[in-house]
């Protein structure tokens, strides 16, 4: 009997905590695609290449969120990226050093919130051939099926929580010159907050790739750490290490970082 009292206590006071934890107000850093946000974000990112080249990536990034009832939600985003660099390709055979736009993605995902802890986003990314040379796109129509699942982890810091995420990359269309893209890519993303509204995230980007076309592996170190410096102005650097690759696998870079600012216009 006084096991079960016991037994009792402990659940009692672990579903006290746990309802405290979501009762406050949930920190959402922009990380979690199932908490979508209206925003804008400038990014910068920096990619060393093989072969001794390198690519610069400005990017601007805008999202919008349209809530419905029952707990269904609509996340938009478009991205509009220009490109400086050297890379060889085939209208730059001399690797000179070049500034185009890239090609604009677009996103639409549909969230469903079953409960505080837990929601589904599934949705899909296209990718359009805009860019206005070879080495800043890849001259092909891509569309890209993306799933996510949110477990928060209110338990470890309010805001914490843990998203497996997966995408298929595939191109329908476009310039039959060009690579096919055949790719299954994973992110499996652990947020942590931290105190002062730092954070640090494991696999911020589906990063971990399975090319269907070269039947390889690539899995890289990923990762970001950042801060909310309010509620509605965030910072963040993320790192890209490759970490292992199959055989004769064609090595996308050597070292990739993004450093961005973003605005929340809505929490």
């Amino acid at each position: 009997m006084l096991s079960a009292i016991r037994v009792f206590a402990v659940l009692a006071f672990a579903g006290l905590v746990s309802s405290q934890a979501f009762a406050e107000e949930q920190v959402n850093n922009g990380q979690d695609i199932t908490r979508p946000l209206t925003r804008v974000d400038l990014r910068y990112q920096f990619i060393n290449m093989p072969f001794g080249h390198q690519q610069s990536i400005y990017t601007l990034r805008s999202d919008g969120a349209i809530k419905f009832s029952g707990g269904w939600e609509l996340a938009l985003r478009g991205d509009l990226p220009v490109f400086y660099g050297d890379v060889i390709a085939h209208d730059n055979p001399g690797g000179m050093t070049q500034t185009a736009l890239g090609d604009v993605l677009t996103q639409a995902v549909a969230v469903h919130s079953f409960n505080p802890r837990e929601a589904l986003g599934v949705g899909v990314q296209m990718v359009w051939p805009t860019a206005t040379n070879d080495q800043s796109g890849s001259g092909k129509y891509q569309a890209l099926p993306i799933l996510g699942f949110r477990e928060s982890l209110p338990e470890i810091s309010n805001g914490s929580f843990f998203v497996p995420f997966a995408r298929c990359d595939t191109a329908y269309a476009g310039n039959s010159d060009r690579r096919d893209i055949k790719k299954l890519e994973f992110g499996p993303t652990l947020n942590l907050m931290l105190p002062e509204r730092m954070f640090f995230i494991l696999y911020s980007s589906p990063e971990i790739v399975y090319d269907l076309n070269q039947k390889a592996w690539h899995v890289p170190m990923n990762f970001m750490v950042g801060k909310m410096f309010t509620k509605t102005i965030v910072g963040s650097a993320e790192f890209f290490i490759p970490m292992f690759e199959g055989r004769n696998y064609a090595t996308p870079y050597n070292f990739k970082m993004e450093a961005r600012v973003g605005y929340f216009f809505s929490l």
